[in-house]
């Protein structure tokens, strides 16, 4: 039973998400009251409501810290397709590295890494996987090839 109200929050937002197919905003809004709702009507998690407002502070530090990094590469991303930064960049590595297998080595074990190691926090995939989409490469190509970019970098400070 606990397993089952412990998991609650991550149900309400795979639901929000997944089934009913909300925003972001709302599901996030939807499974910060589950959470603080399991913890209060629950005693199994014996918080008090001291112990609860401390740990919202600590998320909201955490999370103010996340955005205070992806902000600004959410803000190159959107500068970039505004003026059509990122086809330019696109065609730009298309020229230089003309066969894809190059392309791919380099965003994926060059750029990527770069990007994730001095900024962090997914820098590095919100950077590459438009520029695989500008070389013609499919959305779960792209997705993927992404990803892989994140697995060359350490984790963890």
């Amino acid at each position: 039973m606990e397993i089952i109200i412990a998991t609650m929050p991550l149900w309400v937002a795979i639901v929000m998400l997944v089934v009913l197919q909300r925003p972001s905003q709302q599901a996030g809004l939807a499974t910060l009251i589950a959470a603080i709702g399991s913890t209060l009507l629950f005693p199994v998690f014996r918080l008090f409501p001291g112990q609860l407002l401390l740990a919202l502070v600590k998320g909201l530090a955490t999370s103010l810290s996340v955005f205070y990094v992806l902000f600004p590469s959410l803000l190159l991303y959107y500068l970039l397709k505004s003026v059509d930064g990122m086809s330019l960049l696109g065609q730009g590595i298309a020229r230089l590295v003309p066969e894809r297998d190059l392309q791919v080595l380099l965003l994926v074990i060059g750029f990527a890494p770069f990007a994730e190691s001095v900024s962090g926090f997914g820098v590095g995939t919100i950077l590459v996987i438009p520029l695989f989409l500008a070389l013609g490469y499919s959305s779960a190509q792209s997705a993927i090839l992404g990803i892989l970019g994140q697995m060359a970098v350490p984790w963890g400070g």
